[in-house]
């Protein structure tokens, strides 16, 4: 029996099928779509004991297998099979909160991840070979100081974690099946004394008792981070603003190392951008808004880590700050980003810090942003709105890219550029103080403008 369903404007068969793998038949939901047979994924893998992650909490999925990787996203084009992208016939479909993928996706891509030979035959799927399984594995640890210490574990999958802390040490319970293949590890930290593993059980020793300790994770690769700090110093959150209220973190972009955008005169956009911040922190500190920098100082800091700080201090908005450059002089005036929900292929280097080719992360709908899209569009309008007032141009307007110091950010979040240094007479302007402190209140206007409409619901979500 079939079942005949209208999905949008093509028929949709539903059909039921048989997926045979060791000793096990499992019933498959298949979809006829346009003469081509899509199955459910997630009931083959669950019957290979394989999981299906959502990738970055957007709208792309990723599938692990020893190590091997496939992520892929529903309605695109593209996957990327071990760091390598491709183009496939059919893209996956969702369809009643399932995801289906057609025929050709688990002969080609699923086939290759697996390293095996998937035979169909009308709509049953059946898999002879038995599959290799391998137990997760922590594979290396890397200890940085940036004042406090930041601990990152690599492990080959994603895995089940609980940590403790005691006097002296923080213990870190791993899955019982885990192995342990890292080198001796030499540790010369402020923070840490030693570390060492012990049968499930990863052992962190400290040099100092009053310490605390946050800790997130990451994927592709998956990773546990530990930030550590002492509890007396309250890094990067000054001690009178360690309090609840409505946050904005302010991302100063690009320092260090990365200098940014370099003007006709030898002017850095990180020098410009920081100076942007701090005037615009200090005057939403007057209207009582709690503002965090992502850096108060001219150092290095990753696109991760930026998004990360937001993430970890809890912000209702985020702000990146930025300076626009081309290789014609002549162009003029602020543009207003937010992310965009479809690949993108031009503005992907708009603040990619290599600026050589498409971050993997961008390629797909990756979006950690999803649902705060149509806030971040309407702050987006609100910046865009109070900077065209300072440049006697035509606007230039909002735009939507997929930038990656956007797409791990959980909250309503844009990046302004807010003028060209490339062009001699807006560096020149740039360069004064007294328009840059104006550039700070039309950004705080914006600000303001949004916690009293929108924003009212994040500052709530926080509560």
């Amino acid at each position: 029996m079939r079942k005949i369903i209208l999905y949008i404007l093509f028929p949709v068969f539903l059909f039921s099928g048989i997926f045979s793998y060791e000793k096990k038949k499992v019933e498959v939901s298949v979809i006829e779509k346009e003469g081509v047979n899509y199955y459910d994924l997630k009931s083959i893998l669950d019957t290979l004991n394989i999981s299906l992650d959502q990738y970055r909490e957007g709208k792309s999925y990723q599938i692990q297998y020893l190590d091997g990787k496939l992520i892929f996203g529903v309605d695109s084009p593209f996957i990327i099979l071990n760091d390598k992208i491709q183009e496939i016939l059919k893209p996956p479909i969702l369809f009643e909160e399932k995801i289906y993928v057609p025929d050709s996706f688990i002969t080609g891509p699923l086939s290759s991840l697996l390293n095996c030979n998937f035979t169909l035959k009308g709509k049953n799927i059946s898999l002879e070979e038995k599959l290799v399984k391998r137990s997760p594995s922590l594979y290396n640890i890397e200890i940085h100081n940036v004042g406090f210490t930041k601990a990152v574990l690599y492990f080959t999958e994603s895995i089940n974690y609980f940590l403790k802390e005691s006097k002296h040490q923080i213990a870190i319970e791993m899955p019982k099946n885990i192995s342990v293949n890292i080198q001796p590890l030499k540790v010369e930290d402020p923070f840490i004394s030693s570390v060492s593993a012990k049968n499930n059980f990863l052992i962190i020793t400290l040099k100092v008792e009053d310490f605390s300790c946050s800790h997130y994770t990451l994927s592709n690769p998956f990773r546990i981070i530990l930030d550590i700090t002492q509890k007396k110093e309250k890094k990067g959150i000054p001690r009178e603003e360690a309090k609840e209220g409505y946050k904005v973190i302010i991302d100063p972009g690009h320092g260090g190392s990365d200098v940014g955008a370099i003007g006709p005169s030898g002017i850095q956009e990180k020098d410009i951008t920081l100076k942007i911040a701090i005037y615009l922190k200090n005057i939403l500190k007057n209207n009582g808004i709690i503002c965090l920098l992502t850096r108060e100082k001219d150092e290095d800091i990753s696109l991760e880590e930026r998004a990360n700080f937001a993430n970890s201090n809890k912000g209702d908005l985020f702000l990146s700050i930025h300076n626009n450059s081309f290789k014609t002089y002549n162009i003029k005036g602020s543009e207003t980003y937010y992310l965009s929900s479809e690949p993108f292929e031009e503005l992907y280097n708009v603040n990619n810090e290599n600026n050589n080719k498409p971050s993997i992360d961008l390629i797909l709908w990756d979006l950690a942003q999803s649902k705060y899209l149509k806030d971040s569009a309407y702050f987006a309008e609100l910046v865009q709105k109070e900077l065209d007032k300072l440049w006697e141009i035509p606007p230039r307007g909002i735009k939507q890219a997929p930038l990656k110091v956007l797409s791990g950010v959980t909250m309503p979040a844009v990046l302004v550029e807010i003028g060209f240094l490339s062009n001699p007479e807006e560096e020149k302007t740039m360069q004064k103080d007294e328009f840059l402190q104006k550039i700070a209140q039309s950004l705080s206007k914006a600000i303001l403008d949004f916690k009293e409409t929108a924003g009212k619901r994040w500052e709530e979500e926080h509560q």
